[in-house]
C-alpha cells in the first residue's frame, strides 16, 4: 500500500494483489487456523522474487507476507502495465 501511494498509483492493494496472480508474481496459500478455518495468505512465487521476498507475518509465523523492493517497484509497475 505504501509503495503505491508513493508511487502515486490510484489502486486498491486487492487489484494491484489481482494483476500479482494473473502474472504469476505471487500466488495465494492457504492454512488451517487454530479454529479449524481455512485461513489464505499471499506469498511471492519465484518469478516475483525478483521484485521482492516473502517475510514472516508479524502477526502470525505461520505466514507470509510480500515485502516488494522500493527499487524494483518502478519496474514491477511497468511489467504489470500500470504505468
Amino acid at each position: 500500500t505504501t509503495l503505491l501511494q508513493q508511487n502515486g498509483i490510484n489502486i486498491s492493494t486487492q487489484e494491484f494483489n489481482k494483476k500479482m496472480i494473473e502474472s504469476g508474481f505471487i500466488k495465494e496459500m492457504q492454512r488451517p487456523s487454530s479454529k479449524g478455518k481455512i485461513k489464505y495468505f499471499k506469498s511471492l512465487t519465484d518469478k516475483g522474487a525478483k521484485f521482492g521476498e516473502n517475510q514472516v507475518n508479524p502477526n502470525n509465523p505461520k505466514e507470509t507476507q510480500p515485502l516488494y523492493y522500493s527499487n524494483k517497484f518502478d519496474e514491477l509497475l511497468k511489467v504489470l502495465r500500470i504505468v
